[in-house]
């Protein structure tokens, strides 16, 4: 949890560098454009500007939420090798598909936050987010 005190990283950020040269985006601006938030990145950075494609999602989940493809992962490269060479390459293909799909319907089956979780949670980083206020303050974005 303590990577997500962003008013404590910027604080710690700030002992090595001064506003200007940090740069701080929103998830939501991202989110909103994320072609001219590239672009203000490379410009911040001082690098020419290059054509990214940021419509393409890398890792929408971060672990395997099926059993059978968390399995499949963690075999070891003989064992898939052998599985692997019963089934054809558009078998496969249509297998890993499925998988994946299937994997990504049971990401979205995420129960709500119990109400006492959620109280602690929001104590936690009360704090931190009033710091990460007055520190954005500072910065030019």
């Amino acid at each position: 949890m303590h990577r997500g005190l962003y008013g404590l990283q910027i604080n710690q950020l700030l002992k090595f560098f001064t506003p200007p040269q940090i740069k701080i985006v929103a998830y939501e601006e991202f989110k909103e454009k994320p072609t001219d938030t590239v672009n203000t990145l490379f410009n911040f950075l001082e690098l020419d500007s290059v054509k990214v494609n940021t419509l393409v999602r890398h890792n929408e989940t971060s672990t395997e939420k099926n059993q059978i493809i968390a399995w499949l992962e963690h075999q070891n490269p003989i064992t898939r090798k052998g599985i692997s060479a019963f089934f054809s390459t558009n078998l496969k293909n249509k297998i890993r598909s499925l998988l994946e799909k299937a994997n990504n319907k049971q990401a979205l089956n995420i129960p709500p936050i119990d109400e006492r979780i959620k109280s602690q949670l929001i104590n936690f980083f009360k704090d931190d987010e009033v710091l990460l206020q007055q520190l954005i303050k500072n910065f030019d974005n």
